[in-house]
């Protein structure tokens, strides 16, 4: 007999369908496109569903627990109202003060979607003003109002760290019969001069004043 006839033979061990991978096995096969899709569609599920809770629990519900749950301490705001904090103190903050000056607000989700990181939606707001509206200094008005808005939130271990949010204010104050007050045109002018100097690095033609 030879040395190799007498060599241990060694059973050829594979993953397939008819055993299961034992402790040791390794199954060095590619993914396939699917799993990265599902797994994909999976983080955008997860982030969709936090804005949606976000929306409706923490603001439409007023659930500090919620919004304790959903966003970092430190949230960066970019676009925060005057006199609004910064962090999740200061959405709180916001949140108290448009349910106060709505208590009968309901929101609806429009539409939400995700990347993977960041997560951004639409909503319509509508509500009767039958509360005092702290940020303009304002008694209640008793008319009903609908009002449209839009946040981008950027998601980082499973909390909301920076927002840029805008809202439809003008039509608000045309419900309410209201005309901008000077906060509201400081805020704007201010929005403007930022998108001016973002367009002007951008183009490669300078932009013309207007006026």
């Amino acid at each position: 007999m030879s040395a190799a006839d007498r060599r241990p033979h060694r059973r050829r061990r594979t993953l397939g369908a008819s055993r299961s991978a034992g402790p040791g096995d390794v199954d060095r096969r590619p993914l396939s496109r699917s799993h990265y899709r599902s797994r994909s569609s999976a983080m955008t599920t997860d982030l969709t569903e936090m804005y949606r809770r976000w929306l409706y629990e923490a603001w439409g519900a007023g659930d500090v627990s919620v919004a304790e749950e959903l966003i970092a301490e430190d949230l960066v705001d970019h676009n925060r109202l005057e006199g609004q904090p910064q962090g999740r103190a200061g959405d709180v903050w916001a949140a108290n003060m448009v349910r106060t000056a709505f208590p009968d607000l309901r929101f609806e989700l429009d539409i939400a979607f995700s990347n993977g990181e960041y997560v951004t939606g639409r909503w319509t707001m509508t509500g009767t003003n039958t509360g005092p509206f702290e940020m303009f200094g304002l008694p209640p008005t008793g008319r009903p109002v609908t009002m449209t808005g839009q946040e981008i939130f950027r998601v980082r271990d499973g909390k909301f760290v920076e927002v840029w949010h805008q809202e439809d204010v003008p039509t608000m104050l045309s419900n309410l019969a209201l005309d901008p007050p000077p906060f509201v045109m400081r805020m704007a002018a201010k929005r403007s001069a930022r998108l001016y100097r973002r367009e002007q690095r951008r183009s490669p033609e300078p932009l013309a004043r207007v006026g």
